[in-house]
Formats: C-alpha cells, structure tokens, sequence
C-alpha cells in the first residue's frame, strides 16, 4: 500500500508516492532547501547496500577489541530481509538482478528475493530464481540461489532440470547445494538421490544427500542410510542417528522402537518428533 504526497513550495507542486509506512523508509529520502522531497535510494537499495555494511549500527562497539558481527549493521540488514513479505517488492527486485554487474549485489538481493518468495508463497518469485540459475556465473552466488530455492515449493510445472544439472557440478559446495534444492519439490526426487547415494565415495556429497533424504526420504530409504551408523567419519556417523530418526518418525515407526534401534533417548525422539513439520519437505 502507498500513500501520495503533495508538495507545494514556492508554487513547485511535487507529486510522489513512497510506501505508507514512512518511518521504515525515512532514509531513502531528504528534503532539499525548497522544501522539495528527493529520492536518494529507493528501500530495496539501501536494505541491499546495507546487507554488504559490516560497520557498528550506532551506539554498539567492540569489547575487549572482539569484532561482532552480530551487532553490524549488516545483521540487521540481513535479519529484515528474511522476514520481507511485500508482493510489491517484487518487479524492483527482478530489475535489480537483471541489471546489476556487482556480484555482491546480485548476492543480497537473491537472498531478500528468496525469503520475500518464501514468506509470500510466491510461484513467480521461484520461477524466476530458476531462471537465474542459468544466468548466474558466480558460484557463491549459485549457492545462494540455491540454498533459497531449498525453502520453496517448486509445483511440476516449473523446469527444475537445471538444478539436476548442478549436481554435476565441479563445486562441491554448489553440488551440495544442488542436491538440497531439489527437494520441496512436487516431482518425486528420493530415487534420484539413493541411486547418487549408492555411487559417490565424496564425503561432503554423502553429507548432502544424507542431508536431502531426511527431508524426503521413506521407508525404502532407511536400508540404504543405515549403513552409515557404522561410518569412519564421525560426523558422517552422528547425522545419520539425526536423519534417520526423523525418517522413521515420518514413517510412523514406534517411539519406542527407534529409541531401541538407534540407541537414543526417548527425549531425543520427542525433540525430532516435535519438529518434524520443519524436517520435511515434498519429494
């Protein structure tokens, strides 16, 4: 929603239009000598120019000469662009990734995109970071397209073969992150990832697709995952207990039972148990 403005001065009559909750977007504007308002950035802008500012918002400082992120303006900056929900948004954010050449701009507004998408449930929002998957050159920020397309829904109607293509990718990072964002999907992708699964020797790509199966995975999945309780790499070994918990939840296996089968307590079950809305996904 907007709300109009109309100026006068001096018999100069300005007309513009700036969202109804003004205070959010105070910054954006300054008001010349005339008394004449002037768009300095738009708000998507200056959240994007901010998400980059690892400078201390005014009145935190360091302690004991400890740098904290956390209290940057960039954690801020970061924090609003995950709980943006604004339709109107959108057709700016398309334009600032289509045309902007700086990679750590594309990089802030993929996120503010991915999670205005997300909030809003919105197809074109995904659409188009699908889109961009085939543009985008910078594999960092091929991650971050990625990670945020893992959050959405992706009906069958989308083209989602160019993720299957990145999980051939040379990156490891952005072969894990392939994997991941297949999932949510309405295409069923649990085949996919055992038949990857029952070839690969990498480690990080055995991590990922573990990681993938506990948000998709069946019963038929669980012969294939239990092998790894009995894996060299400990850490290989502690997620499985994670992954297959919250697949034999999935499954409706007895509390009891995987309490006796994967050697954990009854709280831990419960724990997994309560979050299993979170730690599934279609697929």
């Amino acid at each position: 929603m907007v709300t109009t403005f109309c100026l006068q001065k001096n018999r100069i009559e300005i007309l513009i239009q700036v969202p109804a909750d003004f205070g959010d977007y105070a910054d954006c504007f300054k008001i010349d000598s005339l008394g004449i308002i002037i768009i300095m950035e738009t708000y998507l802008q200056k959240l994007v120019r901010e998400m980059s500012d690892n400078t201390y918002r005014i009145g935190e400082e360091e302690v004991e000469g400890i740098f904290d992120s956390d209290k940057t303006v960039g954690a801020s900056a970061y924090e609003e662009a995950r709980n943006i929900c604004n339709d109107e948004l959108m057709p700016e954010l398309f334009e600032i990734i289509t045309n902007a050449e700086n990679k750590d701009v594309r990089h802030n507004a993929y996120f503010i995109l991915g999670y205005n998408a997300k909030n809003l449930k919105h197809l074109d929002g995904t659409s188009f970071l699908l889109k961009c998957l085939k543009s985008e050159k910078d594999r960092m920020n091929l991650v971050t397209i990625l990670k945020r397309l893992a959050d959405l829904f992706k009906p069958s109607t989308l083209d989602t073969s160019f993720i299957l293509k990145l999980t051939e990718h040379k990156n490891p990072l952005v072969r894990g992150a392939a994997y991941e964002a297949l999932a949510n999907n309405e295409n069923k992708v649990e085949d996919f990832y055992l038949q990857r699964l029952a070839i690969t020797q990498n480690k990080y790509e055995i991590r990922s697709l573990l990681s993938s199966l506990m948000y998709v995975g069946t019963n038929k999945s669980i012969p294939n995952i239990e092998k790894y309780l009995k894996s060299r790499d400990s850490f290989v070994k502690v997620i499985t207990i994670n992954y297959l918990t919250v697949i034999m939840l999935r499954a409706e296996y007895p509390f009891q039972e995987i309490h006796k089968k994967l050697k954990v307590s009854m709280e831990f079950v419960l724990h997994h148990f309560d979050r299993l809305d979170i730690l599934s996904k279609p697929g």
